[in-house]
């Protein structure tokens, strides 16, 4: 009973912030691929993460908006996941946070996602869309 209310609590504070989560899988193939598609006046805020390697070939990545917003690591400093943890780790994880881990700056625009080769990864992501203030 206790969850079914605090569902509820959290589908109407959703809803009155006009704000919707959503939650998706991506398996990114190629650099520039969105992980988060643009919405017409609409922030996409990025809640959760999980990034995960397919292969034991090391592959290096950020996160990205615009052409140089960089919004998790950099085009110095990337982050690397290699899914037999020689390189690095088999994935990265950011666990739900309810403010959010970033956010794309203005309305209407793609958060991407650099990766160093044609080598998958798979995203798994909970974001919202807010409204730009």
């Amino acid at each position: 009973m206790i969850r079914k209310i605090f569902l509820s609590l959290i589908l109407v504070g959703v809803l009155l912030s006009s704000a919707f989560a959503v939650n998706g899988q991506v398996v990114v193939t190629a650099s520039g691929d969105a992980i988060i598609p643009a919405v017409a006046n609409k922030i996409a805020k990025v809640q959760a993460l999980a990034i995960l390697a397919t292969t034991t070939t090391s592959e290096t990545l950020y996160i990205y908006h615009g052409s140089t917003t960089y919004l998790l690591g950099n085009n110095t400093n990337k982050l690397t996941v290699d899914l037999d943890g020689i390189d690095g780790p088999a994935g990265i994880v950011l666990p739900y946070n309810q403010e959010g881990w970033f956010q794309s700056a203005t309305a209407n625009e793609a958060i991407k996602m650099y990766i160093s080769s044609t080598q998958p990864v798979i995203v798994v992501i909970t974001y919202i869309y807010v409204d730009k203030y």
